[in-house]
């Protein structure tokens, strides 16, 4: 990557994009929103008109075409995470995903696999990790309520 910016493809415009990852991709330095993937062609493009992209694919594997695409958010249901994961990796992309990375550990060790192969960024996003409102649930739940059965 040449570039002063890395350029982001954004796999998924459903909920989770429209209230959370779309105003923090607006508000992030250092990266610029270039595509928009979903299979709902109707979201898709409202969703690209409301934020000015016009790199709109209904297809991922043409996002993940994209010469001009450096890293991709994966915002899908859960079950895809690891199979878009993968084709993004194998196609020279960085990756972003949401949580939880997979269904099991042996997928997401094949994953760990690939990202040494290919020296690229995985990253999966965990943003409640470190909470206070979670952090003290968890305390109240260990300290008042006893040993989880």
């Amino acid at each position: 990557m040449t570039r002063d910016r890395l350029h982001m493809g954004l796999i998924g415009c459903g909920m989770i994009s429209q209230y959370a990852h779309l105003p923090a991709l607006a508000k992030a330095r250092g990266l610029r929103l270039t595509a928009l993937c979903d299979r709902a062609e109707d979201l898709l493009t409202r969703i690209g008109q409301q934020v000015g992209i016009r790199r709109l694919y209904v297809d991922h594997r043409q996002l993940l075409a994209d010469e001009t695409v450096d890293a991709v958010l994966i915002a899908v249901p859960d079950a895809f995470h690891v199979p878009l994961a993968t084709a993004a990796l194998r196609a020279g992309k960085h990756v972003l995903v949401e949580k939880p990375l997979g269904a099991n550990s042996a997928e997401c060790q094949e994953l760990a696999r690939l990202v040494k192969q290919t020296s690229l960024k995985l990253q999966v996003g965990s943003m409640k990790r470190y909470d206070p409102g979670l952090a003290f649930a968890h305390r109240f739940v260990r300290d008042h309520l006893g040993a989880i059965l």
